[in-house]
């Protein structure tokens, strides 16, 4: 079953939840609070 439109979802999803994994590991590393809602306004 190829259906270009699932396809295109599939590759969405996996840009945001790479996008996300980078975001988690950018808030892990900084420890102040207000680094971290700098980062979440992005």
């Amino acid at each position: 079953m190829n259906d270009p439109y699932l396809n295109d979802l599939k590759n969405e999803f996996r840009k945001y939840s790479s996008e996300l994994k980078i975001l988690k590991k950018n808030l892990l590393k900084s420890n102040s609070s207000e680094e971290q809602s700098k980062i979440i306004k992005k």
